[in-house]
């Protein structure tokens, strides 16, 4: 095989990439100076080792059988890592393509290999790397905008980055030295005890945790992450890792938007002229008495007209038609009880919903006049009234009804007036 590394060596000594030709019988052919160089070897001590030889003792074994292949005819191209020992015993780690080399110019036309190797992260050794990735973690772990921190199986504090330092406004050493109590309300503090319980028994842990926190200050922050529990060498609860970070003022904005929600749904129920309920409010609210109407509870509808707005209309302008209904309202909301609702549903209608009273009592203290301005006339409302649950179950069937008297009361002080 005298020849072939005449044939080899000058085009592999072309190459910068790492790359070896070995003979079917596992002797060096060829190899790049870059592939000496990495593991920091003479071709001559490459030769001398083997094809075995420089491989991570562990990993001999499936080398061997990747020769015993190439022996047996096996000509596919494989892809797959390998750990190569330096002049020092240094581990390099590296990514090797193997594809078969048939030299047809030699006599005998003996195949070899080509193994093509590309080394993770250059030429450093296993010990090297790892130190590499370490500091590389350690670096994000402190300059990481989300606070990171571990608990033991107790839930004292391990470990924690600057920005869980920020979060909670003590040093680690301070973390490390405060109960949980002093840090969580009692009823968080339960529920990590629960938590830790419900790892320990097996059960479903939630990954996602939102929680108060409260700072030396007294200040309570609220705080949202990441959970992960990890289980000790017995099977036991170990280290949980928490990655958070402060919502606050998320927590904050969300609960203006209720409220903004909330007031918005009430006004969208509020008469804006007289500050009662408008004509939405009541509908829902007599649907609820339509349900408990099913259930044996009566409620009396009264719906009442006001009697002079048209002359201050006329006299005064329409203006002064608002002020009236506002006077109106005012009046009504004043001659009924606290848990009575008044609703102003019309133009110049209103409805009263109320239980547990006599009728024409309430009636007629809804028919007194009510003062307005002078020389305006005083102001007075014609009423009718019904009673859902005992005239009727239907709503609708009672508030026609309510109207129908109303208008009827109408008509009837028109005609006692003379108009």
């Amino acid at each position: 095989m005298a020849q072939k590394p005449a044939l080899l060596q000058p085009l592999l000594d072309t190459m910068t990439a790492p790359l070896v030709a070995w003979g079917a019988d596992g002797s060096l052919l060829a190899c790049s100076a870059e592939f000496a160089r990495l593991l920091d070897l003479e071709a001559a001590d490459i030769a001398q080792r083997g094809r075995l030889g420089i491989v991570h003792p562990d990993d001999r074994p499936s080398e061997q059988a990747r020769v015993e292949a190439r022996r047996g005819g096996d000509a596919a191209a494989w892809t797959h890592s390998a750990r190569f020992m330096t002049r020092a015993g240094r581990v390099v780690r590296a990514s090797v393509r193997t594809s078969p080399l048939r030299l047809d110019a030699t006599a005998d036309g003996e195949a070899g290999d080509l193994v093509e190797c590309i080394a993770v992260g250059g030429a450093l050794d296993m010990r090297e790397a790892l130190d590499e990735q370490a500091r590389q973690y350690a670096t994000l772990f402190n300059h990481i905008a989300e606070a990171v921190y571990s608990l033991d199986s107790r839930g004292t504090v391990v470990t924690a980055n600057p920005a869980a330092e920020r979060l909670f406004g003590r040093t680690l050493a301070e973390m490390q030295v405060t109960h949980e109590r002093e840090v969580l309300s009692r009823e968080v503090s339960r529920q990590a005890g629960t938590l830790r319980d419900l790892f320990v028994t097996g059960g479903r842990v939630p990954r996602r945790i939102e929680f108060q926190i409260r700072r030396p200050d007294g200040e309570l922050r609220w705080v949202s992450g990441s959970l992960l529990m990890m289980p000790d060498p017995e099977g036991g609860l170990g280290r949980s890792w928490v990655v958070a970070r402060d919502v606050t003022a998320l927590k904050a904005r969300e609960q203006e938007l209720a409220e903004t929600v909330q007031e918005a749904q009430r006004q969208a129920k509020v008469d804006a002229l007289t500050g009662l309920g408008n004509r939405r409010a009541f509908d829902e609210a007599w649907d609820v008495c339509g349900a408990l109407a099913q259930a044996g509870q009566q409620t009396v509808i009264f719906v009442l007209d006001v009697d002079e707005l048209k002359v201050v209309n006329d006299r005064a302008g329409h203006a002064d038609g608002d002020e009236a209904i506002r006077a109106m309202g005012t009046a009504l909301a004043q001659r009924t009880r606290g848990n009575d609702r008044v609703f102003r549903i019309g133009g110049d209608e209103f409805a009263v919903l109320v239980s547990n009273v006599e009728p024409e009592v309430v009636a007629e203290r809804l028919r007194e006049p009510v003062p307005f301005r002078d020389p305006m006339p005083l102001l007075a409302a014609s009423v009718g009234w019904a009673v859902l649950g005992l005239e009727t179950d239907d709503p609708g069937e009672a508030f026609r009804m309510a109207d129908a008297r109303m208008y009827e009361a109408k008509r009837e002080r028109r005609a006692a007036h003379g108009r």
